[in-house]
Formats: C-alpha cells, sequence, structure tokens
C-alpha cells in the first residue's frame, strides 16, 4: 500500500505546493492565465477531496469488519477459529489509512483541513509583509 499512496498522494502534494504559488502571484498574470490557474487548482482540491474519501472510505470498511467479526459470536467456536478470529480483530482494530511519506501523514479529511490551514496562513503572512 506504500508504494500505492506515493503514486497518487506525493505528486497532489507536489502539486498544491506548486498550485498555492501560482495562486499568490495571481496579480502577475494575464486574466487567462489566472482562469487556468484556477481551474488547475479546482480540480487538484477535486483530485485531493476524491482520495481522502477513498481513504476514509477504507477506514469505514474496516471498522465493519471489526464490528462484523466482534457481533459474530466467535467465542463460542472452536479453539482454532477463535485463534484465527482473534488474529484478524487484533489486525482490523488498527486505523486503516491511506499513508504517505513513509507512514508520517495519514490522508483524511482532517489533514487535508490542516494542510489547507497552514497554506493560506502562509500566503497571508507573505502578502502582510510585502512579499506578494
Amino acid at each position: 500500500m506504500s508504494s500505492l499512496t506515493c503514486l497518487t498522494v506525493n505528486p497532489f502534494l507536489i502539486a498544491l505546493i506548486l498550485s498555492f504559488y501560482q495562486l499568490a502571484y495571481l496579480k502577475h498574470l494575464p486574466w487567462f492565465y489566472c482562469v487556468k490557474v484556477l481551474i488547475e487548482f479546482l480540480f487538484l482540491v477535486g483530485g485531493m477531496c476524491h482520495i481522502s474519501t477513498q481513504s476514509e472510505l477504507l477506514n469505514h470498511c474496516n471498522e465493519m469488519i471489526e464490528r462484523a467479526i466482534y457481533q459474530s459470536h466467535w467465542y463460542k467456536g472452536s479453539p482454532k477459529l477463535k485463534q484465527n478470529l482473534l488474529l484478524i480483530l487484533q489486525n482490523a482494530r488498527t486505523p486503516k489509512y491511506f499513508r504517505f511519506l513513509s507512514g508520517l501523514a495519514e490522508v483524511k479529511f482532517t489533514f487535508m483541513v490542516v494542510v489547507f490551514k497552514k497554506a493560506f496562513s502562509f500566503l497571508n503572512f507573505m502578502n502582510i509583509t510585502g512579499q506578494l
């Protein structure tokens, strides 16, 4: 799963940084390029929302598996069945979000909101200090 997230999330992260840089310098561009940059930004945000939704859905399915095993009266089965289901249940208890940057960050909506808040705060800081 690590290579999958590297192929999907890291390009979005790089493109988001470049997109915020372009958005910061919109006043220096002709109107046609401004529209192009805004459309690219909207598609980029849509793609990030899609990946975040898929990550949340993956975790939700994992929670459904955990609840189904827990409610299945597994403790009434044979010892071998109990052992196997306990291993599955133990694995299902950990959250299963997409991760990137070697597990440094999990892709979920709260992470996406934090990224946008930090980026807009940085742009606002640059605007206040007169560097834009």
